[in-house]
């Protein structure tokens, strides 16, 4: 069943505290060999994380909808609260941050320049990326606390996918059914490609997690589905 902007908000402030579930103890976890597989690909989501929401927040604003810019605002900071949290867990580690990567600038840019809808969508196409690649990260290591923010990324992102489809219905009862299949067709284009890419550049943390790369390209493939089947307004269909 699909919720108002307003819900929606009220949802995400309830959410806030979510990470109190991460253990507190910071002392290191991960062996040599973990920390080898894990240090270039978690730098690389932590990175991806955070964003201060500026433009997302701006094609918000200029949509006119103040129910849907107080939902936004609060959607911002729990994908903030992701990447603060990974990043503590790898400052315990010892591994450093990186300040930015070729496929995090490439979707920012994007992102930056498309409108609300696109940006909406592209937002979609990276937290698909992230459920397989979170399921992946949780299975790769022994640690505790790792473990227990994957767990609770994935809760958060399927919630944010949710999220997404109903905002592009919204969007979508402004527009002809022909523009919206043709906004799917694109979306499923850059889908396929970021597949590509990320399993390229983590096939490591994957295999170790238990995918193959059929197995990744048909979950992925599954929640794309699903995601455009809610944001038509398929009610049968959910996420998670």
């Amino acid at each position: 069943m699909s919720m108002t902007f307003n819900e929606w908000r009220k949802w995400f402030e309830f959410n806030k505290n979510s990470m109190d579930s991460v253990p507190a103890d910071c002392s290191p976890e991960l062996s040599m060999a973990e920390l080898d597989l894990i240090t270039h690909s978690i730098q690389q989501f932590q990175r991806g994380e955070y964003s201060e929401g500026k433009n997302l927040l701006k094609f918000a604003k200029q949509w006119g909808r103040t129910d849907y810019v107080e939902a936004i605002k609060v959607f911002i900071r729990e994908e903030q609260r992701h990447a603060i949290v990974l990043g503590e867990f790898m400052k315990a580690e010892g591994i450093e941050r990186i300040s930015d990567h070729w496929v995090d600038d490439t979707f920012r840019f994007l992102r930056k320049y498309l409108g609300l809808e696109n940006s909406i969508r592209i937002l979609g196409v990276a937290e698909i990326i992230a459920v397989p690649y979170y399921a992946a990260l949780h299975d790769c290591t022994n640690s505790r606390r790792l473990k227990a923010i994957c767990k609770q990324i994935l809760r958060d992102e399927h919630k944010h996918l949710q999220f997404q489809a109903e905002t592009i219905e919204v969007i979508g009862k402004e527009q002809t059914m022909l523009r919206r299949e043709i906004a799917n067709v694109l979306q499923a284009v850059l889908m396929l490609g970021t597949i590509m890419i990320v399993w390229l550049h983590h096939r490591s943390i994957l295999k170790k997690g238990g995918y193959s790369f059929l197995r990744f390209l048909r979950e992925c493939v599954s929640l794309f589905v699903r995601l455009v089947g809610q944001s038509m307004g398929e009610r049968t269909v959910a996420m998670g």
